[in-house]
């Protein structure tokens, strides 16, 4: 399914992410929870999300993923996206992205629905993963959460998000959240 961006619709620089800067904190999406203090400086990359309701479903875009660090990483990895709904460190939902093959910047324009009824009170927690060409354990990439109270969700939040090592926010523990 491609994500159809109307003309109206008005984004934090749209073609690039947040450049890098000082103070990682200031440089968040909208509704991004900050990192650990200890993870502030740890970037692994960036994400073009937009989120909405409509017709009683919360709309999630992935758009584009950029600068997905590369060190370790010898070749362009395959990778995907992996939205989780959850609510402290519970999972109420989880749906991902089809892979993408071999791109250091890999674009997904998938659209990823959920019911607009669960969203209350609640995170989506977004990790880009890389899927191994072996028997390797899966690779998390980085990592973004969303407290979705925080957002005016009648139009179409589109921005770019930094994404952070796997457990860098500081939401609980979220040990269950890889199980999948």
């Amino acid at each position: 399914m491609s994500l159809f961006i109307h003309s109206s619709v008005k984004c934090q620089n749209p073609d690039y992410p947040v450049p890098e800067g000082s103070d990682i904190t200031s440089l968040l999406g909208p509704g991004q929870l900050p990192p650990k203090p200890s993870h502030e400086i740890e970037t692994c990359g960036n994400i073009k999300m937009g989120f909405m309701v409509t017709k009683g479903k919360l709309e999630v875009d992935i758009a584009v993923v950029k600068g997905l660090s590369k060190s370790g990483i010898s070749t362009p990895p395959d990778t995907y996206v992996k939205t989780y709904l959850v609510e402290g460190t519970k999972i109420i939902q989880k749906k991902k992205t089809q892979m993408v093959k071999a791109s250091f910047d890999p674009v997904f324009r998938k659209k990823i629905r959920y019911s607009a009824c669960n969203i209350h009170g609640r995170c989506i927690k977004v990790n880009v993963w890389e899927k191994p060409r072996t028997f390797d354990k899966k690779n998390c990439l980085g990592e973004a959460v969303v407290k979705l109270d925080n957002l005016n969700l009648s139009h179409l939040n589109l921005a770019w998000y930094k994404l952070f090592q796997m457990g860098a926010m500081d939401i609980g523990s979220s040990e269950s959240l890889y199980v999948w």
